[in-house]
């Protein structure tokens, strides 16, 4: 159910074609929002837009790699040339390599945060000081539960997610003054048996449940909140 809560506002969500990034951008355009579309396969982007169109949402797609700059601010310029402006920017990156430290590559090591913090990081750059021009913002980085408890094997993962997670509190300290709030969700594993790991709620969680969190972050309901990271995983983290 809609209730209007970004209604005016426009929106950019990278990672915008698939899981989590998908779920952002339609709940965002349900709630109001115009929505900028960024992401690596264009089929997925177009339908993804396609579909919003259907509902007569306001939307943009870019078919760009996020770790591509030169046309990730391409793409930050049409935005700007179209609405004007941006208000919230939604990065969902998550790349992850299943590996044992003592196999996995320097290479191996660096093409994870080269995704999940180096993408993020140079696309902020690009986005916040249209924000700061206004004096008004959202920022929302996807982060994950891996960035405070690991599973194992995944060190690059996490250990991306825990620097965003820092990111995310620097950024926010940073911008604070300029009434531009900045926040993480750390999802919960969407391949997780909820038996097998004993998620108090009793699923796993779905991508509209971190869109939800998303779209709160968001809000005027969040106007005071920033440097937090919300961790939306149906209570598992609270077991251990």
């Amino acid at each position: 159910m809609s209730h209007g809560l970004l209604k005016g506002r426009t929106a950019l969500v990278t990672g915008a074609g698939r899981g989590i990034g998908r779920a952002v951008a339609r709940e965002f355009a349900a709630e109001g929002a115009s929505v900028a579309l960024i992401g690596d396969n264009a089929q997925a982007i177009h339908d993804t837009s396609a579909a919003m169109r259907m509902q007569n949402q306001r939307v943009l797609e870019f078919d760009v790699a996020l770790t591509n700059g030169p046309a990730v601010s391409s793409a930050i310029d049409a935005v700007i040339r179209q609405w004007q402006h941006i208000d919230i920017l939604v990065t969902y990156a998550d790349l992850c390599r299943v590996g044992s430290i003592l196999e996995d590559s320097l290479n191996d090591w660096r093409s994870v945060l080269a995704v999940n913090l180096e993408a993020v990081y140079m696309i902020s750059k690009l986005v916040v000081p249209h924000m700061i021009a206004y004096e008004n913002g959202r920022v929302i980085h996807v982060s994950s539960v891996a960035g405070s408890a690991s599973q194992g094997r995944t060190g690059s993962y996490d250990a991306s997610k825990a620097a965003l997670n820092a990111l995310t509190r620097s950024m926010a300290v940073e911008l604070a003054p300029y009434n531009i709030m900045v926040n993480a969700v750390a999802a919960g594993d969407t391949d997780l048996d909820p038996q097998q790991r004993k998620i108090p709620i009793e699923r796993a969680p779905e991508p509209e449940d971190v869109a939800g969190a998303a779209v709160f972050l968001a809000s005027d309901y969040c106007r005071y909140m920033t440097g937090q990271v919300l961790v939306v995983d149906g209570g598992l983290t609270s077991t251990y």
